[in-house]
Protein backbone atom coordinates (compact mmCIF):
# COMPACT_ATOMS: atom_id res chain seq x y z
CA UNK A 1 0.00 0.00 0.00
CA UNK A 2 2.69 2.39 0.66
CA UNK A 3 4.39 1.65 -2.60
CA UNK A 4 1.06 2.53 -4.25
CA UNK A 5 0.42 5.79 -2.36
CA UNK A 6 4.19 6.81 -3.25
CA UNK A 7 3.55 5.85 -7.03
CA UNK A 8 0.57 7.51 -7.51
CA UNK A 9 1.79 10.81 -5.34
CA UNK A 10 -1.70 10.23 -3.30
CA UNK A 11 -1.79 13.43 -0.93
CA UNK A 12 -4.18 12.18 1.76
CA UNK A 13 -6.05 9.76 3.29
CA UNK A 14 -8.98 9.47 5.10
CA UNK A 15 -10.49 6.33 7.08
CA UNK A 16 -14.03 6.35 7.65
CA UNK A 17 -16.12 4.88 10.55
CA UNK A 18 -19.72 4.53 11.99
CA UNK A 19 -19.36 5.54 15.81
CA UNK A 20 -21.61 6.47 18.55
CA UNK A 21 -20.53 9.78 18.73
CA UNK A 22 -21.03 12.98 17.14
CA UNK A 23 -19.20 13.87 13.32
CA UNK A 24 -15.57 14.34 14.17
CA UNK A 25 -12.42 14.45 12.14
CA UNK A 26 -9.02 13.21 13.62
CA UNK A 27 -5.85 13.86 12.91
CA UNK A 28 -2.46 11.77 14.25
CA UNK A 29 0.27 13.85 16.89
CA UNK A 30 2.95 15.73 15.41
CA UNK A 31 5.14 12.93 16.45
CA UNK A 32 3.35 10.61 14.57
CA UNK A 33 4.23 12.35 10.73
CA UNK A 34 6.75 12.54 8.80
CA UNK A 35 5.04 15.59 6.71
CA UNK A 36 4.14 18.94 7.74
CA UNK A 37 1.81 18.85 10.91
CA UNK A 38 1.29 22.27 10.59
CA UNK A 39 -0.46 22.49 7.36
CA UNK A 40 -2.39 18.85 8.25
CA UNK A 41 -3.87 20.76 11.27
CA UNK A 42 -4.69 23.68 8.52
CA UNK A 43 -6.43 21.06 6.43
CA UNK A 44 -8.12 19.66 9.26
CA UNK A 45 -9.66 23.31 10.20
CA UNK A 46 -9.85 24.31 6.44
CA UNK A 47 -12.24 20.85 6.07
CA UNK A 48 -14.45 21.62 8.91
CA UNK A 49 -14.87 25.12 7.61
CA UNK A 50 -15.90 23.97 4.15
CA UNK A 51 -17.85 20.74 5.09
CA UNK A 52 -20.64 23.21 7.22
CA UNK A 53 -20.42 25.81 4.42
CA UNK A 54 -21.34 23.00 2.38
CA UNK A 55 -24.19 22.06 4.59
CA UNK A 56 -22.67 18.93 6.27
CA UNK A 57 -22.57 18.94 9.60
CA UNK A 58 -20.10 21.23 12.28
CA UNK A 59 -17.38 18.46 12.73
CA UNK A 60 -15.81 17.99 16.03
CA UNK A 61 -12.03 18.28 15.51
CA UNK A 62 -9.38 15.54 17.53
CA UNK A 63 -5.87 15.01 17.44
CA UNK A 64 -5.81 11.15 18.32
CA UNK A 65 -2.97 9.51 20.39
CA UNK A 66 -2.39 5.84 19.58
CA UNK A 67 -3.42 3.53 21.09
CA UNK A 68 -3.44 1.21 18.52
CA UNK A 69 -1.69 1.92 15.31
CA UNK A 70 -4.34 3.16 12.85
CA UNK A 71 -3.52 3.58 8.95
CA UNK A 72 -4.15 7.30 9.29
CA UNK A 73 -1.10 7.40 11.97
CA UNK A 74 0.93 4.74 9.80
CA UNK A 75 0.45 6.51 6.32
CA UNK A 76 1.69 9.94 7.44
CA UNK A 77 4.62 8.54 9.61
CA UNK A 78 5.53 6.48 6.63
CA UNK A 79 5.14 8.88 3.89
CA UNK A 80 4.57 12.35 5.14
CA UNK A 81 0.88 12.26 3.50
CA UNK A 82 -2.04 13.78 4.96
CA UNK A 83 -4.08 11.27 6.83
CA UNK A 84 -8.09 11.95 8.99
CA UNK A 85 -10.09 9.75 10.85
CA UNK A 86 -13.94 10.60 10.31
CA UNK A 87 -16.31 8.86 12.96
CA UNK A 88 -19.91 9.60 12.02
CA UNK A 89 -22.50 9.25 13.66
CA UNK A 90 -24.45 5.13 14.33
CA UNK A 91 -27.84 4.75 14.86
CA UNK A 92 -26.92 3.31 18.22
CA UNK A 93 -26.32 4.18 21.63
CA UNK A 94 -29.12 7.59 21.44
CA UNK A 95 -27.57 9.17 18.48
CA UNK A 96 -31.09 9.19 16.73
CA UNK A 97 -34.52 8.93 18.45
CA UNK A 98 -36.06 5.51 18.58
CA UNK A 99 -37.26 3.33 15.50
CA UNK A 100 -35.95 5.84 13.61
CA UNK A 101 -35.91 3.47 10.09
CA UNK A 102 -32.55 2.45 9.08
CA UNK A 103 -32.69 3.86 6.26
CA UNK A 104 -32.72 7.13 7.62
CA UNK A 105 -29.93 6.47 9.57
CA UNK A 106 -28.20 5.25 6.66
CA UNK A 107 -29.08 7.88 4.50
CA UNK A 108 -27.93 10.52 7.68
CA UNK A 109 -24.53 9.19 7.93
CA UNK A 110 -24.15 9.11 3.86
CA UNK A 111 -25.17 12.60 3.77
CA UNK A 112 -22.62 13.44 6.57
CA UNK A 113 -19.70 11.66 5.23
CA UNK A 114 -20.20 13.03 1.35
CA UNK A 115 -20.01 16.53 2.74
CA UNK A 116 -17.01 16.01 4.85
CA UNK A 117 -15.30 14.66 1.59
CA UNK A 118 -16.71 17.20 -0.13
CA UNK A 119 -15.25 19.92 2.42
CA UNK A 120 -11.77 17.44 2.17
CA UNK A 121 -11.83 18.35 -1.73
CA UNK A 122 -12.59 21.80 -1.15
CA UNK A 123 -10.17 22.27 1.54
CA UNK A 124 -7.08 19.87 -0.42
CA UNK A 125 -6.85 22.71 -2.97
CA UNK A 126 -6.09 25.12 -0.76
CA UNK A 127 -3.04 23.83 0.98
CA UNK A 128 0.93 22.30 -0.46
CA UNK A 129 0.48 18.84 -2.11
CA UNK A 130 1.61 17.04 0.65
CA UNK A 131 4.63 15.73 -2.37
CA UNK A 132 5.57 18.99 -2.98
CA UNK A 133 9.67 19.58 -3.39
CA UNK A 134 11.49 19.32 -0.05
CA UNK A 135 9.04 16.78 1.54
CA UNK A 136 8.03 13.27 1.16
Amino acid sequence: MLEYLKARRIDCYMDIHSHSSPPWLGICPKEHTRGDHAQLVRLQNLTRAKTRAAGGPDLVLAVQGAKAWYNSHFFPAQTGIYAFTYEEKAGFRGNFPTGTPREEIWQANTDNGMYTILGLAQALLTVPPAWAAGRR
